[in-house]
């Protein structure tokens, strides 16, 4: 069954420290918690973040109580780190795309039990590699993603 901590912190070795870069479209950010995201954090909020208050953030709001069930770590490594990236609903829905082949029922970026079941059944290797290239394929379709070297680059750091 996948751990929340050995993903989240996966996650952490890209995403740490106070960052505002004007070329950055999340803004003020910091552990990768982007105030441009999280409308409840204020500026200080942000500023002020610390490494647990992250991680208690990401347990909430992208790590998916049915993501425990997960089988494959590295799976639910791509999965949550995606769903950072880029929002759990089009993280899911590309896993749903990747355990279907684009030829299955209609993805609808809800991880139940139904995509649980799929994905544990699976067959692991070519759901991860599909799940995985589709991940690179959506970074590499985002106009001017000046970042797209990291996010390249922890799509792959997932596997190890």
């Amino acid at each position: 069954m996948a751990d929340f901590l050995t993903a989240v912190n996966k996650t952490l070795e890209y995403e740490g420290g106070l960052v505002d870069n004007p070329r950055d479209p999340g803004g003020l950010t910091n552990f990768g918690i982007a105030l441009k995201f999280h409308p409840e954090l204020t500026d200080a909020d942000i500023r002020n973040m610390t490494r647990t208050r992250a991680i208690g953030i990401y347990r909430q709001q992208y790590w998916l109580d049915l993501y425990d069930r997960i089988q494959s770590q590295v799976l639910a490594n791509l999965l949550f780190d995606f769903s950072v990236t880029s929002g759990v609903h089009r993280a899911v829905q590309t896993l749903q795309g990747a355990i279907f082949l684009h030829n299955g029922p209609a993805f609808d970026g809800v991880f139940g039990p139904a995509t649980l079941q799929a994905a544990n059944a699976a067959d692991q290797s070519r759901l991860i590699a599909e799940f995985a290239t589709s991940r690179i394929e959506f970074y590499v379709k985002i106009d001017k993603l000046e970042f797209d070297h990291s996010w390249f680059g922890r799509t792959f750091k997932a596997f190890l």
